[in-house]
Order: C-alpha cells, then sequence, then structure tokens
C-alpha cells in the first residue's frame, strides 16, 4: 500500500477514482476501514482518498504528540491535492474543522460527521465506566479498554468488522495523543467560512450532540443532518443515506 513519509513516520493511504478531490478522515480507535462502506461509492464521482492516522491501523507513531490537522495538511502536500472536500467522523472530523480554519483556501467543503471540537471538553463515560477504565489500564488491559469503548460509543451493537477493526487499533491506547493546535477551533467558529454539513447521531453521547448544535449555530450558514436513529457511528449505521447526503451536499457546492 503507497505510503508518505512525514515527521520521520510512514503514513499509509489509499486513492481510487477520478474528479474533485474527497479526503476521509477515521474516528478514534477505528482506521480508514471504518470508511468502507462509502469508499467504492464516492469513487464513482471523486478522487477519494482515505489514510490511518499516526498509530492507527498501517500508519507508523508518530514520534510523540501531534495534530492531526497538520499530518492532513502533510498529506495534501505529499499528494499534490490543492483542494479538497473533507469528511470526518468524530476524531478525524475535528482534524477536518481545524485544518478548514487554517486552510480555507484549501478546502471545497467540510463534512462534520458526529465531530470532535479542539478546545470544547465533555464528559463521555459515567463513574462506573470510568472506574473500569482506569483498573483495565492499570493492567494493561487493552481489550476491556476496547469494549469499554465499543459499550460506549457504539451502544447499538457491533459486527465482526467493526470489532476486529477496534481490537487492532488497541495499541492506540498506549501511543502518543493527538493533540489539539496551539488555537483551538471552539472560540473561532463564526471565522469558519466553508460551506459545512453536520451530522449528528440521535443516540450519540450527549457531548457529541452539543458540538453538532454549536457547530450548526456558530458556523455561517452550516446545516445540520440529524441521524434519529444511530450512535456514533452513522456512517456505519445508515450507509445508503450518509453516502446520497455527503455526495449532494459535494456536488452542490461544487456546482
Amino acid at each position: 500500500m503507497p505510503h508518505v513519509d512525514l515527521g520521520g513516520s510512514r503514513l499509509f493511504y489509499e486513492e481510487t477514482g477520478e474528479g474533485p478531490a474527497v479526503v476521509l478522515l477515521h474516528e478514534g480507535l477505528l482506521d480508514r476501514r471504518m470508511w468502507e462502506p462509502q469508499w467504492p461509492v464516492l469513487a464513482e464521482r471523486f478522487r477519494t482518498i482515505r489514510f490511518d492516522a499516526p498509530g492507527f491501523g498501517e500508519s507508523e507513531p508518530a514520534a510523540g504528540d501531534y495534530v492531526l490537522a497538520d499530518v492532513l495538511g502533510g498529506l495534501l502536500d505529499a499528494l499534490g491535492v490543492e483542494r479538497a472536500g473533507l469528511v470526518g467522523g468524530s476524531m478525524g472530523a475535528k482534524a477536518a474543522i481545524d485544518y478548514s480554519l487554517a486552510r480555507p483556501e484549501r478546502v471545497t467543503a467540510l463534512v462534520a460527521a458526529v465531530p470532535g471540537l479542539s478546545g470544547f471538553s465533555f464528559r463521555a463515560y459515567s463513574d462506573e465506566q470510568n472506574a473500569r477504565a482506569e483498573a483495565a489500564w492499570k493492567v494493561r488491559d487493552l481489550q476491556a479498554l476496547v469494549d469499554l469503548w465499543l459499550e460506549v460509543w457504539a451502544p447499538l451493537g457491533t459486527d465482526e468488522t467493526l470489532r476486529r477493526i477496534a481490537r487492532d487499533c488497541a495499541k492506540t491506547f498506549e501511543l502518543p495523543e493527538e493533540i489539539d493546535p496551539p488555537v483551538p477551533a471552539a472560540g473561532r467558529l463564526r471565522e469558519l467560512r466553508v460551506p459545512t454539513l453536520v451530522i449528528s447521531g440521535g443516540r450519540d453521547v450527549q457531548g457529541i450532540n452539543d458540538i453538532c448544535r454549536l457547530l450548526a449555530r456558530e458556523v455561517p450558514g452550516a446545516r445540520l443532518e440529524v441521524f434519529a436513529g444511530a450512535d456514533h457511528l452513522p456512517s456505519y449505521r445508515e450507509p445508503e443515506r450518509f453516502n446520497a447526503l455527503v455526495i449532494r451536499f459535494l456536488e452542490e457546492v461544487s456546482a
């Protein structure tokens, strides 16, 4: 699989299709494979790129803490992509927002699905879940941490594919974390001048839905689409609806 060298580490990516560029940024504890339901569909209309964040999937870990938006910028430079639509989920959406604020001239459109937001903190785990996480971490029971992550973020259940991806990414619990940029996005959303679509899951954790509403309220012209029956994985729970929505939005803003 092709890769680029960024900061002394190899970042693995895939690309397929022709047309305007679209980059897919995955959620935490998952990797580029989470976009499999979108991959062939988007490739019918776009030059579609997906990659594993540092330490996830096949990509090598970063040498230390890193800003994922900077990694995205390095990948675009390495691939010669001047402008692209960004489709991100959770951690990936947070990075896409940060990059869109930093380099709006390089972003044609932003799709922020169940997004995190730099500078915005919230609590996802209950006291009991936090206690289990701390106990598992003390003995480095990474599988227990994976199971807990799935319990919180995928309460509607998982199939073998999703569980396998999460298990493969269990190593990321022990790696340097992706950090916020020096100037986080939370207080700058009114500065965002990129066509923006926000997608929320009605059964996601409260903090994520708070971010979705904040983006819809603060980002000029932003649209909010609620997947009422989905948890933190709307692209996986309702792929046909997700694909149609994203394609329509990307085509509208590029028309």
